[in-house]
This record gives C-alpha cells, sequence and structure tokens, in this order.
C-alpha cells in the first residue's frame, strides 16, 4: 500500500483520469517532455477483471491523455495518433495462465505493445510449494502467444524463491535464455522477500525457508547480468516495498546501484 504507484492510485481514487493528469502535471513540472508517452498497467492481474471494466479502463487513459472524451475505444485510440501526449507503448501486466488467445485479442484491440508476465521461476516443483496456480507450460504456451502477436515480452524472475538454491537459480537463468520455449526481451530481477501476511511467512517461520542474505543476493545477480544476452533489457533490480512491511530478505531497494559500481570496478 505505500508503494510509489499505489500511493498516486489511492490519492486519485484509482481513476484512470486523474492519475494520467496528475502524473503529466508532474512531468511539466519537472520539464520532462510528454509528447510521447509510455503507460504501465501495473499490480493485480488486469485482464481478470470484468472486461466491460478493461475496456472502460483503458478508453479513459487514452481520454485523459487525449483532454477529449470519446465515444468508443477505437475513437480514441485514433485521435491519440495526433494527440499532444501520444501512448506510444502500453505495458500489461499478467499471469502466464491469464494471457489466453482472447485475453491476447483484447490486449491488442486495447493497443498494448508490451506484455510482462510473473514467471518467478520455470519449475513445476517450485510452482507447486509456493501455490502459485501456474506450470511452466503456461509460461511457454504464453510466451508463444505473445511472440506471435508481435508483443515485447518481460519476465518477472524471483531468484531465492522456496524450493530453489543459487544453483539452480542460474540453472533456470540459463535455461530461460538458452531454450527456444523462453527468450524474453527484457527481465525484472526481484529476489524472494518475505512480507507480512504471506504464505511465504508462514514457510519462513516454521523454519521451512530462509531468504538469501545481501552477498549471496548480490553474487547470484552479478552472475545473471553476465549472462544476460545483449538484446535482453534488464529494467529493473529489486522491488520498491517499504521495509517495515518486510518480515526477512533484501531490504536496500538500491541493490542494483551497488551491484553495477562492484562490476565497473572489476572491469
Amino acid at each position: 500500500p505505500e508503494s510509489p504507484a499505489v500511493i498516486r492510485a489511492r490519492e486519485c481514487d484509482y481513476d484512470p483520469k486523474k492519475q494520467i493528469n496528475a502524473r503529466l502535471k508532474s512531468f511539466k513540472i519537472m520539464r520532462h517532455p510528454t509528447e510521447k508517452i509510455e503507460l504501465i498497467i501495473m499490480g493485480g492481474t488486469f485482464l481478470s477483471y470484468p472486461r466491460s471494466f478493461q475496456k472502460n479502463f483503458i478508453k479513459s487513459c487514452y481520454d485523459a491523455l487525449n483532454k477529449k472524451k470519446s465515444k468508443t475505444l477505437q475513437e480514441a485510440k485514433k485521435i491519440n495518433e495526433t494527440a499532444k501526449h501520444r501512448c506510444t507503448a502500453l505495458c500489461i501486466e499478467t499471469r502466464p495462465d491469464v494471457c489466453t488467445a482472447s485475453h491476447i485479442e483484447d490486449m491488442l484491440e486495447f493497443g498494448a505493445t508490451r506484455v510482462e508476465l510473473g514467471v518467478q521461476a520455470i519449475d513445476d516443483k517450485i510452482y507447486k510449494k509456493v501455490n502459485r496456480g501456474h506450470t511452466v507450460q503456461d509460461v511457454i504456451d504464453a510466451t508463444l502467444r505473445l511472440k506471435k502477436a508481435g508483443f515485447k515480452i518481460g519476465y518477472h524472475l524471483m531468484p531465492g524463491i522456496p524450493g530453489s538454491t543459487p544453483k539452480k537459480d542460474i540453472e533456470m537463468f540459463k535455461k530461460i535464455f538458452k531454450s527456444p520455449d523462453f527468450k524474453p526481451d527484457q527481465i525484472k530481477i526481484y529476489p524472494c522477500q518475505v512480507l507480512k501476511g504471506s504464505g511465504i511467512e508462514n514457510l519462513y517461520y516454521g523454519g521451512e525457508y530462509v531468504p538469501y542474505d545481501k552477498r549471496q543476493t548480490k553474487n547470484l545477480i552479478i552472475k545473471m547480468l553476465k549472462l544476460t544476452p545483449r538484446y535482453c533489457r534488464i529494467m529493473r533490480i529489486m522491488r520498491e516495498i517499504p521495509p517495515h512491511y518486510l518480515v526477512a530478505g533484501i531490504k536496500n531497494i538500491d541493490m542494483r546501484h551497488d551491484i553495477e559500481r562492484k562490476i565497473d570496478k572489476s572491469k
């Protein structure tokens, strides 16, 4: 509830128009160009909401950028082609099992260009242990559908997830970029943390799970960065979760800076 995007959304009553207007105002104050906009529908599984809600939400986003209310989503997209604030990229986050052919048709209608999948790990035993609710085959199928539809694909990866080890994390990471079943265009690396109220919290207090310490995490991510192909963009390392929500795990959200500085020194 205290991550920046959620705070902004809550202050705007989760109204897409208000959120976009607030961000445009902030960027204007910072003298940041706003002619080209990338919209990211963050958090939750947006595609599992009622389709009418999804459509109205996306339409409202375009209407806010257009500074004009349209009658239909198609009209809103058409107006946006020549609007002052053009949406040149639209990203939707979803799960591998909520990325069917019909979901993809909807995202194409919305004007989406990139999809981020919550992959975490590519191991069915791990998925079962953490009650993930989908399989590795779901990841493979979703990835193939998205590639055929022309989307850029991002994976959220979670080293240190219960059931894994540093060695296994590296093996899975290598497979993601060697196997044609995967090969995302972008990745976000989120080392596993124990949050209050999560199922993993029970594993932690029960002694079944211990998250990686700072040294383990740094060394692991450095290996991952060196294994990442040049074509793949590393969008983010660590999540912006306030420390008081964490029971255990890495707490410094600026770890990427520390890691890149260490890599630079070793060159």
